[in-house]
């Protein structure tokens, strides 16, 4: 369905995805979208940058850092330091949804 719902929005240029998913941590969803939309994948980014129709990533490694990028479109898959927490106002504000289901992904 995920795939599915990602074909609707037409030409995508960069997919972002999550660390911790529900699959035993082994983020094997965002593996297998890559490969069923054919992008190349870079993993464990925690800076992300989209230029020139690439997109380079930062990321730690056991050594220290490393920087990697691929071209555009690809799937790139954050960890929790991709971005600064903020404050959080009440009541919310409510972004304008799109429901979708399994039936009718598009």
């Amino acid at each position: 369905m995920l795939a599915a719902a990602v074909r609707t929005v037409g030409d995508v240029g960069l997919v972002l995805a999550g660390n911790a998913t529900t699959d035993g941590r082994s983020s094997a969803v965002p593996a297998v979208l890559a490969v069923l939309f054919g992008l190349p994948q870079v993993t464990y980014a925690r800076e992300v940058t989209v230029e020139a129709g690439r997109v380079r990533v930062e990321r730690e490694t056991e050594d220290g850092e490393a920087t990697l990028d691929a071209p555009l479109p690809a799937l790139v898959r954050v960890t929790e330091k991709i971005n600064e927490p903020r404050s959080w106002s009440w009541p919310p504000r409510r972004s304008p949804t799109t429901r979708r289901s399994a039936a009718s992904p598009g």
